[in-house]
């Protein structure tokens, strides 16, 4: 009876699951920016050197060689790509490459190629300089700061606390120590979005880094928050789907 009540549980969970995912990539439709994990970006803000115009259009070119030579577009894939408001420009990329270069078209009719620039930061900040010839692109340094960023704070802890509480009724464990998720979610949240990012390393280990931490740290803290009131065959099940889904979130978003 235990086995096929076991099998059953699975069954149920597997399918919570599937449902979960598939309204995390249905949230792709909806024009929010949020950041449930660390992704690398850049942000671009324009000073004009004469007549201020607005932005119309806008490319991001990726380059292997320093003369950008081999030039290519940053595909369009998810939340990946090159975006442009009259003002603005920022891009996202699961990985970029160790040059870039940007075009620009303005609404006075010029369209305009930047010098080749590399990022330094995970998430980089440039300042744009646009003459009537070109434009020249300088990374910024960006200080440590704190953001509330409420959007994804708010959906990541409303989201594992939902998984959190299907896994708790479908196995059966204590709903009592259901709280403890958010908390320990909080607890790892600055450090993934505002520790990791900051380190001197290539995009992809800093996401593996921030993610392994997140998922080691938490499930830590669930062992000691429980005392022995939940398996700790429970506690690393439960933070690989948190974090599994959460990291699957942000992409979506």
């Amino acid at each position: 009876m235990n086995a096929r009540s076991n099998e059953f549980n699975r069954q149920r969970l597997y399918w919570a699951l599937v449902v979960v995912i598939f309204l995390l990539f249905s949230l792709t439709a909806i024009p929010v920016k949020a950041d449930v994990g660390p992704k690398p970006g850049m942000d671009f803000t324009f000073e004009f050197d004469g007549n201020a115009s607005d932005i119309t259009a806008g490319e991001m070119y990726e380059c292997d060689q320093s003369d950008c030579s081999d030039a290519r577009l940053l595909e369009e894939l998810g939340p990946q790509g090159f975006r442009c408001t009259t003002t603005t420009c920022n891009s996202i990329a699961y990985g970029y490459a160790d040059y870039h270069k940007i075009r620009i078209t303005f609404a006075d009719g010029r369209v305009l190629e930047s010098n080749v620039f590399e990022k330094d930061a995970f998430n980089a900040v440039y300042t744009v300089t646009v003459t009537e010839t070109s434009l020249q692109v300088k990374e910024k340094w960006k200080p440590f700061g704190f953001c509330f960023c409420g959007s994804a704070l708010l959906l990541t802890l409303v989201l594992e606390t939902l998984i959190g509480g299907m896994y708790f009724n479908l196995f059966g464990l204590p709903k009592a120590m259901l709280g403890w998720v958010p908390l320990v979610s909080l607890v790892t949240l600055p450090a993934v979005w505002y520790v990791f990012p900051l380190l001197p390393l290539p995009d992809f280990w800093v996401t593996g880094l921030s993610e392994g931490f997140a998922f080691s740290a938490e499930a830590g803290l669930l062992f000691l928050a429980f005392r022995g009131g939940v398996s700790l065959k429970h506690i690393l099940g439960l933070t690989f789907l948190m974090n599994l889904l959460s990291f699957l979130a942000g992409l979506a978003l």
